[in-house]
């Protein structure tokens, strides 16, 4: 009796990430639960004197579900089963996107160890395996979609909560490879997405996509340059462009080479890149025809002079040119027989 109210230790939320006080006092609210308020009567403002009892009682109330989703590029596999490219978001991955929100929502807590966490597509289908997720992340023909959305609905069972909650978990996959014009900066949904904060962020550790051209040379005629931005940790396809045999005749195109010399077959200066296989560039690349030095015509083969024979009435005609040079140096040609009895 007769204490003031500063000196009576009011428990606290203990804050995400911190270690207790051993001296101080915390809520523990239920798993799935988050402080509200003191219910029964308010705390006594300070310096108030404490002259009787009070009870002061603390009221929690059940946290909402929220999540911010995933976000991955697209995922590979050669036709032997063996991972070309696995950016396959993991089970554990996509539960740790779920997480607990005050109903005031100023905290933000990650789901109970005990909590049950279940996944299916919009079809109601279990997604369970880590090659349930792989048929929803795998990599698809281009299309106009710069990212495509899979969503999933997440179904989570709290230890002390018969209810089950639901929540739909999002998953934005991007491409490993967009077109892009040969000039011009990265297009902004891409730049915002490989940012310091972007969905891509941790997958990429904080690089971003660089740009591939492939250049024709001016002798190759009118033929446009192509250009596409690249997941540098992804092996990608690059398109060649198409030469006719009769163009690469006439100009002597020989093979196409990256400018970066790694890209090239035995990492070659000027070697063969090659359109067959899948690279993967860690920084801007260009790829440009090499021609041969010289272009020969080939010339037609010269035909030697006819021998003409002509028989009959024991005539022979034999028919045969020569050539005269003119000073003017104009070739003229006579002919004439010669008739033998």
């Amino acid at each position: 009796k007769g204490l003031k109210s500063d000196l009576l230790p009011v428990p606290q939320e203990l804050e995400n990430g911190k270690k207790p006080d051993e001296n101080k006092y915390y809520l523990t609210p239920e798993e799935g639960k988050s402080f509200k308020k003191w219910d029964k009567e308010p705390l006594l403002s300070p310096g108030t004197e404490i002259n009787e009892n009070h009870i002061f009682t603390a009221q929690f109330d059940w946290s909402d579900l929220m999540t911010k989703g995933v976000a991955t590029t697209e995922s590979s596999k050669a036709p032997d089963g063996t991972w070309i490219n696995n950016f396959v978001p993991t089970l554990d991955e996509l539960r740790a996107a779920i997480q607990l929100q005050s109903k005031d929502k100023t905290k933000i807590t990650k789901l109970p160890d005990d909590a049950t966490v279940e996944f299916v597509d919009e079809n109601g289908t279990p997604v369970a395996t880590p090659d349930d997720l792989y048929k929803l992340v795998k990599e698809e023909p281009d299309s106009n979609e710069l990212v495509r959305t899979v969503k999933l609905k997440a179904k989570v069972k709290f230890a002390s909560r018969e209810k089950i909650e639901e929540i739909e978990l999002p998953i934005r996959v991007y491409k490993n490879r967009y077109d892009a014009p040969p000039t011009g900066a990265m297009p902004d949904f891409l730049k915002q997405a490989t940012g310091p904060h972007g969905d891509l962020a941790k997958l990429l550790d904080g690089k971003t996509y660089v740009k591939v051209t492939v250049n024709p040379s001016s002798r190759l005629g009118k033929l446009p340059p192509k250009s596409y931005w690249v997941n540098p940790k992804a092996w990608v396809e690059i398109p060649e462009i198409a030469v006719s045999d009769k163009d690469k005749a006439a100009t002597g195109l020989k093979h196409w080479s990256a400018n970066k010399a790694t890209q090239n077959e035995g990492q070659a200066k000027l070697g063969v890149y090659d359109f067959m296989k899948r690279h993967k560039f860690s920084e801007d690349t260009e790829i440009t025809p090499v021609f041969v030095e010289k272009v020969v015509t080939p010339v037609p083969e010269k035909k030697p002079n006819k021998l003409i024979v002509a028989t009959g009435a024991n005539v022979l005609v034999y028919l045969y040119a020569a050539t005269l040079f003119t000073v003017a140096g104009i070739a003229l040609v006579i002919s004439r027989t010669r008739r033998k009895a």
